[in-house]
This record gives C-alpha cells, sequence and structure tokens, in this order.
C-alpha cells in the first residue's frame, strides 16, 4: 500500500511526542505514524484486556531483546514478561544506539522511565541520538513531570484535547497558538506542532483511507 504524505515532514532523527488521554486515540495515531518508520522497535510495555487489539505496523512480536538482531525483519515489536521489562528494554536501548538508524517508540514514556527507571538510556537517546539517526517517539497521557524533559528535546508534539494545568505545561514547551488549539479540539481530533513552523495542523486520521485530514 502506497502511504499517504504527513502533513509535517517527520526525518528520521526528529523526536516526536504524541501526547493523549486513554481512549482519546493517541494509541491509533501511533500505529499509522509509525508506518513511516522503516527501522522500529515498538517498547510494549502495558496491554489493557478491556480494549480492543491494537495492532503496530510491525513484522515480528519478540519477547526477548535477543530476536532484534535478525536480519530478516527491521519492524519490532518488543514485549518481554513483566519481570523482564526492565532488562530487556534497557538491551533493547543499548542496541539501537549502538546500530543507529532506529525508530524507538515507547507506548507509555513515564512507565519506563519512572517505574522502569531507564531515564538515563531515554535521556541519551533523546539528547544525543540525532546524530546517530535515532528517533525517539514518546507516547504520553499528560504532559507534566518528566515528559517537561521529552517536550523540551521532540521536534514534533502532537496533542489530543486537554484542559487546565496540562495547557499552561504544553504552552511552555510550544507556544500560545498550540495551547488554544488543544483546548477546542474535538473528539479524536489532534493538533500537530513542529518547532519553527508556524502552522498548526489540526485534523483527524482517516482509518478507512488510511490518512490524515485536516479539520479546520
Amino acid at each position: 500500500m502506497e502511504l499517504a504524505p504527513l502533513p509535517k515532514a517527520w526525518h528520521q532523527g526528529d523526536h516526536l511526542a504524541l501526547i493523549g488521554q486513554t481512549k482519546s486515540g493517541k494509541s491509533t495515531l501511533a500505529s499509522f505514524l509509525l508506518k513511516f518508520r522503516k527501522w522500529l522497535i515498538v517498547y510494549r510495555s502495558k496491554t489493557d484486556p478491556a480494549r480492543a487489539p491494537l495492532h503496530y505496523p510491525v513484522e515480528k512480536v519478540v519477547r526477548t531483546s535477543k530476536e532484534l538482531t535478525s536480519t530478516l525483519f527491521s519492524k519490532y515489536e518488543l514485549r518481554p514478561r513483566y519481570e523482564a521489562q526492565r532488562r530487556e528494554f534497557a538491551l533493547a536501548l543499548e542496541l539501537t544506539w549502538k546500530e543507529g538508524g532506529w525508530c524507538n517508540y515507547l507506548d507509555e514514556t513515564f512507565y519506563l522511565d519512572e517505574e522502569l527507571g531507564l531515564r538515563p538510556l531515554i535521556a541519551r537517546g533523546m539528547t544525543q541520538g540525532s546524530g546517530k539517526g535515532i528517533t525517539m517517539a514518546c507516547g504520553i497521557q499528560r504532559p507534566v513531570g518528566v515528559t517537561r524533559f521529552v517536550l523540551s528535546q521532540a521536534l514534533h508534539i502532537i496533542c489530543f484535547h486537554m484542559e487546565g494545568r496540562d495547557v499552561k505545561e504544553l504552552e511552555y514547551a510550544t507556544n500560545r497558538a498550540m495551547a488554544d488549539a488543544v483546548q477546542r479540539l474535538g473528539k479524536h481530533e489532534f493538533a500537530w506542532y513542529c518547532h519553527g513552523d508556524p502552522d498548526i495542523f489540526v485534523g483527524k486520521l482517516d482509518l478507512a483511507g488510511q490518512r490524515l485530514v485536516r479539520t479546520r
């Protein structure tokens, strides 16, 4: 299938933060955006049996980082056992750092940082990874706490609807226009901000057409 172009140029080495609460559409949008990355590792830290199954655009789901070294595949979902998550995710982040050119998608960045203690590896990827062609794409529920650092390093920031203090935190990382935009978003709408680009793309994911459409 030929992929429709993105509204913003997302190059290898450009970091991305994707912010949205549960059921906002964040994971569905992430699964669409990740189709545009050639070398991909999805760090699947949590699965919710109450939600519909989510299929990221990967070629193989693996349990251990050793399975990432196969040259047969270039798009993986790493889903280790709960007790092995810290070790396996750390090994995968080390692998991508050594090889360069990968896109690391952290589906719950706060959990990997706070609960698994992977902040040094995540920070290294965010601050120094661009020079090695490493893209860090971080899923976030709220723009507070440790995620302030992620927002400070991300070239692209994509947000679903938010209110209150979260809006102020977002404004610090972007600008007033982005803060205003996210407060007016409808269901499953998102605003896409890119540093250095005055245009804020507000749109939805058209699942049938597999493309992003501007809604305002």
